[in-house]
């Protein structure tokens, strides 16, 4: 049997003015492929192209969209929104043409003209439901989730179809979560979950509350929430995530592991459950295919209009590049989550544009202040910064013992190694404890040394100068440095220490071992020498060798509270060695607690 364009072929010889017959072949031309229809389409007489003008305009308008769209996924929002406003052109009143229009106006900054074209859309259909919907949508695409509601209840709900239906059920789910977000903000997280648990039950709520359990440490709320959600849905992938989260927490990594193979790939749809996996993949250790999630959904967070989440995958991609040795393709990244967090409409192109960009503002929430700091913490990191300076320090005394004059010139060099900093220091100190006063035969005692044995001459000037050298590192989690005391003291040695620091909640803490100079007096710090006309025997050099725990609570808020306990043996070259304990504490008050601005009272 010939195919169906054979027949209208041969009818069209017969009657080159049959409509139905060139209809026909448009329109079969048109499902085998556009490019087909529109050759075929240019082929025709006028008054034949006349007779299949809505198919054209179709073929034309679906050309642009698909062109829209293409622009649409490298955040070309204006070019694209030209485009859509011909496709208007060719379909007047048009309820999702217009939604696209004003969807991408409103992603290229021009928000008035945005709203300018759903306004006249609603003016020109009132009772439509499918302009109500679409209109809701988009206001709750701007986050205008109020005026959303209020715009859908313009219809009666005896004409509300089951998308206007579900867009306000989840409108007012947002309104709920938003008090309650709010009052969890303030601090008043019960009074936040009571509300929640007032609300019919919904898996959306359910996730929320396991979500804010997680946060607080609470593992085992967590686990009972997410186990609720799978009894009533056993396929919901944000909790059998959740579960896969709980257990690396727990660090039972075997059963996150075999939890994680298990989850529907088919239904990791969104970037956000995708950026979740990542993170998993990264906790568990396995670098590589936590790269490829990674790389798979940066180019689509890019590509969507501003949101959470898609500033949410920018950040964790940012912060993963960091950590996996790419520093530079991290600050890039951390630019593209300013974008999409809503700090700024169009991406820094400068450093200095980036750094300001990184000062945090008192109307951010909570995910602009995260990209804001993260970003400033990275790029402070990788800064080379070189250190010069000069201290005069000294104490009144006894002349020879005490009455100290000292000048230290440090230079220090730092630079970003791995995710940290290290840093290469030198200090010229210089110290001077006066001359010791001696009688009419130009000689002296003064308790020191063996002249108390026999009075010693010469040498009556005490003073000591030397070069210190030091290197070292630091993240926010490990610091260690090592060094010498000053070389040319009389008395040298290796010093130095490391630390561990860490947080549970809003209590952090930092675990230290040191050996570290005693550095208040001369002899404490460069030791001295017995007076050469006797012994010439040194002494001093006093070091401290011991460790420590310091601890300190603080949520953000207006107080807060420290504590470091530490213990450390004394001992120097031909002296005795001698211990001691201190344990200090304090609290302090936020007289001022601004973002930019802070002024503290203490007490220790």
């Amino acid at each position: 049997m010939p195919p169906p364009n054979v027949y209208y072929q041969q009818t069209l010889r017969m009657d080159s003015g049959n409509t139905n017959a060139v209809r026909g072949l448009a329109n079969l031309y048109r499902q085998q492929s556009p490019q087909k229809a529109a050759a075929f389409i240019a082929s025709l007489s006028a008054s034949q192209r006349r007779s299949i003008d809505d198919i054209e305009r179709s073929l034309e308008n679906d050309r642009l969209a698909q062109q829209a769209e293409t622009l649409e996924s490298e955040g070309k929002w204006a070019q694209a929104a030209e485009l859509h406003r011909r496709r208007l052109a060719l379909d007047p009143g048009s309820v999702w043409v217009t939604y696209r229009l004003s969807r991408d106006l409103w992603q290229a900054g021009q928000h008035a003209q945005a709203d300018a074209q759903m306004r006249s859309l609603a003016q020109q259909k009132p009772n439509d439901p499918e302009q109500v919907y679409a209109y809701g949508l988009y206001l709750s695409g701007s986050d205008r989730d109020r005026a959303a509601l209020a715009h859908l209840n313009t219809l009666p709900t005896s004409q509300w179809n089951s998308n206007i239906q579900e867009l306000a059920g989840r409108l007012q789910s947002n309104q709920v979560l938003e008090s309650a977000n709010r009052l969890r903000d303030s601090g008043k997280e019960r009074e936040a979950e009571a509300l929640l648990r007032q609300q019919p039950p919904s898996t959306r709520i359910a996730l929320t509350l396991a979500d804010w359990a997680q946060q607080r440490g609470d593992n085992a709320a967590t686990r009972a929430a997410y186990d609720a959600v799978l009894a009533r849905e056993p396929g919901n992938v944000d909790a059998m995530l959740g579960r896969v989260e709980i257990d690396i927490a727990q660090g039972d990594n075997a059963a996150a592991r075999a939890q994680l193979a298990a989850l529907p790939a088919s239904q990791i749809t969104s970037i956000n459950m995708q950026r979740r996996v990542a993170l998993a993949q990264l906790q568990l250790g396995d670098i590589t295919a936590a790269a490829r999630t990674f790389n798979r959904i940066t180019p689509q967070a890019k590509a969507q209009p501003p949101s959470m989440e898609s500033a949410m995958v920018l950040r964790d991609a940012a912060a993963f590049q960091a950590q996996t040795g790419e520093p530079q393709r991290a600050l890039e990244t951390y630019k593209d989550a300013m974008v999409a967090a809503a700090i700024t409409p169009v991406r820094p192109q400068d450093n200095d544009t980036f750094t300001r960009l990184t000062r945090n503002d008192e109307k951010d929430d909570w995910l602009k202040r995260g990209v804001r700091s993260d970003a400033a913490e990275l790029y402070r990191q990788q800064d080379l910064n070189v250190t010069l300076a000069h201290d005069y320090w000294g104490s009144s005394g006894t002349g020879g013992y005490s009455d100290l004059k000292a000048h230290t010139t440090m230079l220090q060099v730092d630079a970003p190694w791995s995710d940290g900093r290290a840093f290469f220091r030198t200090d010229m100190v210089n110290m001077d404890v006066g001359r010791f006063s001696t009688d009419a035969d130009g000689k002296y005692d003064n308790n020191w040394g063996t002249c108390t044995l026999e009075k010693c001459s010469g040498h009556r000037s005490q003073a000591d100068t030397g070069a210190s050298v030091a290197v070292g590192w630091q993240n926010e989690t490990w610091r260690w440095d090592i060094g010498t005391t000053p070389m040319g003291f009389n008395v040298v040695d290796v010093v130095g220490g490391v630390s561990y620091s860490d947080d549970i909640g809003p209590l952090g803490y930092t675990l230290n071992a040191h050996r570290r100079p005693i550095s208040s007096s001369l002899l404490a710090f460069g030791g001295q020498k017995d007076a050469s006309s006797n012994t010439g025997t040194k002494w001093g050099g006093v070091r401290a060798n011991g460790g420590g725990v310091s601890l300190s609570y603080d949520k953000g808020e207006a107080n807060g509270v420290w504590a470091s306990l530490s213990g450390d043996q004394l001992s120097g070259k031909n002296v005795e060695d001698n211990w001691r304990v201190r344990w200090m504490t304090g609290y302090y008050y936020k007289v001022i607690n601004e973002n930019n601005r802070r002024v503290y009272r203490r007490a220790e």
